[in-house]
C-alpha cells in the first residue's frame, strides 16, 4: 500500500470503497490495488505484486524486499559518479 501511495502522488488508496469493512472483504476476495494508473516503474510493480501474493508464505520476506526496493531506487535514481 505504501508503494501505492508513493507512486499515486499520495492519493488514497480503496477511496471508491466506504466502509473499512469492505476493505477487508475485497483484499480477502483476493483484489489488489491497481498500479495501472500510478506512475511506478514496472520494477516497482513487480515488488507490490511479491507483497500482494495471496498466499502469505509466498509473499516476499522483509529482508529480501529492501534489497529488491534497493535496487528498484538505484534502476530509477542512478548514483552519481
Amino acid at each position: 500500500v505504501v508503494l501505492w501511495e508513493i507512486f499515486s502522488n499520495g492519493q488514497l488508496p480503496y477511496v471508491e470503497i466506504k466502509e473499512n469493512s469492505d476493505v477487508v472483504k475485497f483484499v480477502c476476495g483476493g483484489d489488489r490495488l491497481s498500479f495501472q494508473e500510478t506512475n511506478a516503474p514496472q520494477s516497482v510493480k513487480d515488488i507490490a505484486k511479491l507483497c500482494f501474493h495471496e498466499t502469505p508464505t509466498q509473499r516476499i520476506l522483509f529482508a529480501d524486499l529492501t534489497k529488491e526496493i534497493q535496487q528498484a531506487i538505484k534502476n530509477i535514481i542512478p548514483v552519481p559518479t
